[in-house]
């Protein structure tokens, strides 16, 4: 039996291997040179001969999770790094902050539309399906998979299974509250410092931040055995792995709020 240890994050910056002979060329700086993150493993020929599975396909397959999983960890950082928390304060387990509350949630929806932030998400209109009701013009919102019960408990909150429609429903959603559809992750962010937990729960309006989008900003790369010449004399190592370009940076502080909450 196996089972695929899972990689974790890599938020390193690569750094720039340039061989002598091209000493000469510039290299990055400032947000560009930031952004290089990347990251590979080694297959030997013992495993890749006495494992039944595909070992570098599935290496390959992992890495993909890795670096998506990299870049929601890169955003989210960047999303909170920046923000002041609003603590929330209408709940009633007795920290500060208190759990999630719609009262909370209102509060800083008024705050983004005051500020003419526009909403990300269009309305789902209503349908005939039983126990369905239509979806609202919403900000989207991001909370720890830790939270799913509070927001659960959240007055108004609606469960992606009560959509009237699933298209447009994207992955990692779980609901909606009034204005903001809220997605889950088990990596939003969580401070596990202070007794209890706290969390920081962005609320994100239309053009609040932006990535880089380089058209060939990421790579997975992979070298088969055989392919490492004299410095693998035996075609003992495969390798699979990934690079990437990308940067991620809030334009506008007034489209996003931060709730800060603890669990109920």
């Amino acid at each position: 039996m196996k089972r695929q240890s899972e990689l974790m994050r890599n938020h390193k910056r690569g750094i720039e291997a340039f061989p002598r002979l091209f000493t000469e060329v510039s290299k990055p700086t400032g947000d560009a040179a930031e952004s290089n993150r990347m990251d590979f493993v080694y297959v030997t020929d013992w495993v890749n001969m006495t494992v039944e599975d595909p070992v570098l396909t599935v290496a390959q397959e992992e890495l993909g999770d890795q670096e998506g999983r990299t870049r929601d960890e890169l955003v989210r950082d960047i999303l909170i790094a920046s923000l002041t928390a609003t603590h929330a304060a209408g709940g009633s387990n007795g920290n500060t902050p208190t759990e999630i509350t719609k009262a909370d949630i209102d509060d800083l929806v008024k705050t983004l539309l005051g500020a003419d932030a526009e909403f990300f998400a269009p309305k789902i209109t209503a349908s005939t399906g039983v126990g369905t009701s239509p979806i609202r013009d919403a900000f989207w919102g991001i909370a720890h998979t830790d939270l799913i019960d509070d927001l659960e408990d959240v007055s108004n909150f609606k469960s992606t299974s009560e959509y009237p429609k699933q298209e447009g429903v994207v992955d990692g959603e779980w609901g909606s509250t009034g204005n903001v559809r809220w997605l889950v992750s088990s990596v939003a962010a969580k401070n596990e410092t202070p007794n209890p937990d706290e969390y920081d729960l962005p609320i994100i309006g239309k053009n609040a931040y932006a990535v880089t989008d380089l058209e060939s900003g990421s790579e997975s790369i992979v070298k088969a055995f055989g392919s490492g010449g004299t410095s693998d004399p035996l075609n003992q190592r495969a390798t699979a792995g990934w690079k990437m370009a990308f940067v991620a940076r809030i334009l506008n502080d007034n489209f996003i709020q931060l709730l800060q909450v603890t669990h109920s």
